[in-house]
């Protein structure tokens, strides 16, 4: 009788989870954004999104999910709250119309992003915020911003500021960036926007998603690479005053 007491036992592969890397955006549909800004900022997240499609791909590993906050004279979300598969989503138009209700848009964020919403095992999210002026929340805007700093996923994220045109309220945004080395990123013109947006949200993407941390135990130094430098204004260039 023959017997395979010497063979090596052969065990199936155990199948790799996949690591999940949520995209919040947050995006301003003010009435200060009527007009071009609103324009590119809708048409340069649409190419964003197909590339993040494409990068995906290149991740298999990798689970990419994205989600959007729109806010105006109140907050809502454009995509989401669920999370929606980055090869599900199709972009809505960001609207231009009300006021600034930053504070709002960054609190809906924390209620999305607490331990209980979270994967156990995923990358640090990246948080894109982008506004052309001061919120009108009032105190409420630091509020929010200390409730999502007191989060682990919150403190955790890649969070990156783009400020439109002249009257963004730099300092207020520089309380939502954790990437001081990069800082505020100035959109003075309609390839700085374009740019910026396709930084903040394909660049990070691809950086958090190469973070080799440990589940369970994920890094805030992800590295990023230089923002894109600022465009010389010229004829063919739009420039983006907010007022």
């Amino acid at each position: 009788m023959t017997t395979h007491s010497n063979l090596p036992l052969v065990r199936p592969e155990a199948e790799t989870a996949k690591r999940i890397l949520d995209i919040f955006f947050l995006g301003d549909g003010s009435s200060s954004m009527t007009g071009p800004p609103n324009a590119i900022l809708n048409q340069a997240t649409r190419e964003c999104l197909n590339e993040i499609k494409t990068e995906a791909k290149q991740h298999p590993e990798v689970e990419f999910r994205f989600r959007c906050i729109a806010f105006a004279s109140n907050a809502w979300w454009l995509i989401g709250p669920d999370p929606v598969s980055i090869e599900n989503v199709i972009w809505k138009e960001l609207p231009a119309n009300g006021g600034t209700s930053t504070g709002a848009a960054i609190e809906k964020l924390a209620e999305a992003v607490t331990e209980d919403k979270m994967p156990e095992q995923g990358l640090a999210p990246v948080m894109v915020l982008l506004s052309d002026g001061g919120n009108t929340d009032g105190q409420a805007y630091d509020r929010a911003i200390d409730k999502l700093d007191k989060l682990l996923w919150g403190a955790k994220a890649i969070r990156l500021s783009i400020g439109v045109g002249n009257y963004f309220n730099r300092a207020q945004l520089e309380k939502f960036t954790n990437h001081p080395e990069v800082g505020v990123l100035e959109a003075k013109s309609a390839v700085d926007l374009a740019n910026y947006i396709r930084y903040a949200t394909v660049t990070a993407s691809i950086a958090a998603s190469q973070n080799q941390s440990d589940p369970g135990n994920v890094s805030t130094n992800v590295t990023l690479p230089p923002p894109p430098k600022q465009v010389e204004a010229s004829a063919s260039n739009i420039m983006l005053s907010a007022r």
